[in-house]
């Protein structure tokens, strides 16, 4: 009986059938397992190197803005987040966001936080869910993960020259009074272009006064030539107008454009140049210098500013071209420098083709009286295209008009027809991204007026979300004259 049961056991451990079968049973849940644990954490780390860039990227957007308002840089932190509807990120869910202020003095080259400006500095934290593969089959449905990342305002610690080419509607729609600046909307317009002239920089740092930021002035409607010189003298008058001249699509600097126009028409109303103040400012606005012809032009001192003598309706590609054109010439002979363009309008393009130049299409294309805000857009996309910084100003833009627009033929106005706003916002937003359809490369930036005459409540810029000239000016004088850098967490 012994010999028996000793020769079962003994026979069960020589036995091999079966072994096999557990042992690869035992094998694959230990390879699942792995798998699991290698895909997972290796998308969980993929996902968190994703979120810490989206949160420097938008910490440093914010940076460059905390001069306008702590409003206005947490909402252009927040386009650049992982919050933004994934654009930064992939496939993260339940993102939140938060932004935080603090003034920082321990750093070299940070903008100091004076009086109306008690921060210079943006801490972002950023938390979302990352969805698990093969763990979520052992219960783990998700993974939470964090990022932080602090920026500092760098204004003045290094200035770029820009080149900046001011776009300010002169048709008669803006002979009409504003309430709530209590002007017309032309001299509104023009007190901005003030505000701006007197906070961006005419002098590089080092002493004396090397050019800085030099600014040139452009209108339309068309104006002769010979009659320029009514807008720069003070008292102004009524220059003369002339039909729309149609500058090429096709600039570049190479090519050239003289931005003067034909021998009877021109968009250019002064030449680039710093004249408009003396130094530069520091913690209050620099005077202008009335007898400049950029300062003169919009009203500075005694001046009563430009004319807006109307009658040619309102088109805006061509001076948007000749503008580029200028710019590009200005950058040419000025290595280093970045080229800025700002368009000031209520953006409803309506003229009419007896009012326009030579050589029109009748199919939309540039140059042509059909699908005018559409061409706008382009315009201002192109613009983008070859590295310029465009901002527009939607000033009291209303929500129907654009009558020669057809529709949305170039995806431009994200599928909705032209009206005056989303035109204004269209030709701001940078040009498509050939990779990622629906999103767009060098976005300028769009800041809009809805609270003036005729604007539409709804119009709000995406980089202004109080509205108004009066705070849309101090952003772009952020954005032109700032700089910002990552600084460590917790810094002081």
């Amino acid at each position: 009986m012994k010999n028996s049961s000793f020769s079962f056991v003994q026979r069960a451990f020589k036995e091999q059938s079966g072994q096999a079968l557990i042992w690869a049973a035992f094998s694959m849940t230990l390879l699942l397992g792995m798998s699991a644990f290698v895909v997972d954490i290796g998308d969980v780390y993929y996902s968190q190197r994703q979120l810490q860039a989206a949160t420097d990227a938008a910490a440093l957007a914010g940076a460059a803005q905390v001069l306008a308002s702590e409003t206005t840089a947490t909402a252009v932190a927040k386009n650049f987040s992982a919050y933004a509807g994934n654009y930064n990120t992939y496939r993260l869910q339940n993102v939140t966001f938060n932004a935080t202020f603090s003034c920082v003095t321990t750093v070299t080259g940070e903008t100091p936080c004076v009086a109306g400006t008690s921060v210079n500095a943006i801490h972002v934290v950023e938390s979302a869910e990352v969805p698990m593969y093969f763990a979520s089959w052992f219960g783990y449905q998700q993974m939470q993960i964090w990022a932080s990342s602090t920026a500092l305002n760098t204004q003045g610690s290094s200035v770029t020259p820009s080149n900046i080419a001011i776009i300010v509607d002169t048709t008669s729609s803006m002979n009409t009074t504003d309430s709530n600046c209590g002007k017309t909307r032309l001299a509104c317009s023009e007190g901005a272009v003030q505000d701006l002239l007197q906070n961006i920089d005419p002098c590089m740092p080092g002493g004396g006064c090397t050019a800085a930021d030099q600014v040139a002035l452009f209108t339309f409607p068309t104006v002769t030539v010979g009659t320029t010189s009514k807008d720069t003298t003070c008292p102004s008058s009524n220059p003369t107008i002339t039909n729309y001249t149609l500058p090429p699509s096709t600039i570049t600097a190479t090519t050239g454009y003289d931005p003067t126009g034909s021998s009877t028409g021109t968009y250019l109303i002064t030449s680039y140049s710093n004249d408009y103040a003396a130094s530069n400012p520091t913690t209050s606005p620099s005077t202008l210098i009335g007898t400049a012809p950029v300062s003169v032009a919009v009203g500075a001192g005694s001046c009563s500013g430009m004319k807006a003598p109307g009658g040619d309706g309102t088109y805006y590609a061509g001076v948007i071209y000749a503008a580029v054109a200028s710019l590009l010439a200005q950058q040419k002979a000025n290595p280093g420098s970045q080229n800025a363009l700002i368009i000031i309008s209520d953006g409803d393009a309506n003229a009419s083709s007896s009012k326009m130049g030579s050589g029109l299409t009748t199919t939309g294309a540039y140059p042509s009286a059909k699908d005018e805000c559409q061409q706008a857009v382009l315009a201002g996309q192109y613009a983008s295209q070859l590295g310029i910084h465009v901002y527009s100003i939607a000033y009291g833009s209303g929500a129907t008009g654009c009558s020669t627009d057809s529709g949305d033929t170039n995806a431009t106005a994200g599928g909705a027809a032209y009206n005056p706003c989303n035109t204004m916002s269209g030709i701001a937003a940078g040009y498509p991204d050939p990779s990622n359809p629906g999103k767009f490369l060098n976005a300028g930036k769009f800041y809009s007026d809805p609270s003036a005459t005729g604007g539409d409540p709804s119009c709000v810029g995406t980089n202004d979300p109080a509205g108004g000239l009066n705070s849309a000016i101090p952003g772009i004088v952020s954005s032109l004259n700032s700089g910002s850098r990552l600084i460590p967490d917790g810094t002081t």
